[in-house]
């Protein structure tokens, strides 16, 4: 279920989550390939931002790239609204122990 977004959000979510996951395999390390799936997982987020996994996915591309400081707002964003999410509070704590500050 979608909860309270109207069908053609699920749908562009949807879309773009897959473009997301195109971009991915399509070229495991290729940083411009992960930095378009970024993009599309951002993109997804804002269309469904009850889809938690979205903004997993939207800050892992950017770990992926090696670019947590892009990856961290992906992950503020999603705990904004998915306070709970362990994976999104684990690669946030990673990515602040790493700065220097948990």
């Amino acid at each position: 279920s979608t909860g309270d977004a109207a069908p053609e959000e699920g749908f562009y979510a949807s879309l773009y989550v897959n473009k997301g996951f195109t971009y991915v395999a399509r070229g495991q390390g290729d940083l411009q390939n992960l930095l378009n799936a970024a993009e599309a997982f951002k993109l997804a987020s804002q269309y469904a931002p009850h889809y938690a996994d979205a903004f997993l996915y939207w800050g892992n591309a950017y770990m992926e790239a090696n670019m947590p400081l892009k990856a961290k707002p992906a992950y503020e964003q999603g705990l904004e609204r998915h306070p709970k999410h362990a994976q999104m509070l684990f690669q946030l704590a990673n990515i602040r122990g790493s700065e220097g500050k948990m």
